[in-house]
């Protein structure tokens, strides 16, 4: 169909589209293999960010839970309303 449509043969167009193909992949590989280190580096932040965080943010929680849940719910509710008027 593009090679009646192009004026260029079929299997020309197909060898085309092997090389676009090929060339994909040879970037996907590159792009994996640089970022490997961002990834390993951005694991490494987020546990210390859990370790860190985490006591300080569970701590109040457990201490005073159905005021959590309120304001949890109160969060949701806010969200659903902004969120509900701009679909208007």
């Amino acid at each position: 169909m593009i090679a009646s449509h192009s004026g260029t043969s079929a299997i020309r167009i197909k060898s085309q589209l092997f090389e676009i193909i090929d060339s994909i992949k040879e970037n996907n590989w590159e792009i994996s293999e640089k970022i490997e280190p961002i990834e390993s580096q951005l694991e490494e932040l987020l546990e210390e960010l859990n370790n860190t965080l985490r006591p300080k943010i569970e701590s109040p929680i457990r201490k005073k839970p159905l005021l959590s849940i309120a304001i949890a719910a109160g969060i949701g509710l806010l969200i659903g309303s902004l969120l509900n008027s701009s679909r208007k």
